[in-house]
């Protein structure tokens, strides 16, 4: 799955990988609802701010999970974005 990623370039986003590791999908889903574009459709009508979706669910996730000594996901912009 390719996530929309902005100047920064798109975001590969292993989807799978996360379904089940986290098994809840409220983990993430309660932020954006399960459909094709809804985070950019979410920014676009004001109801989800830029890089919200970075800052308040992936790397913070991530950084918990670092700190809890558990192999986690990138932290830094350029970790994830490809352009």
């Amino acid at each position: 799955m390719e996530l929309e990623g902005g100047k920064r370039g798109k975001v590969p986003f292993p989807h799978h990988q996360h379904q089940n590791k986290l098994v809840d999908c409220k983990i993430c889903h309660d932020a954006f609802p399960q459909e094709k574009g809804a985070i950019e459709k979410l920014k676009k009508a004001g109801k989800l701010k830029p890089k919200h979706v970075m800052n308040k669910q992936c790397t913070k996730c991530h950084k918990e999970k670092r700190r809890a000594g558990e192999k986690t996901g990138p932290i830094t912009c350029k970790q994830c974005h490809i352009k």
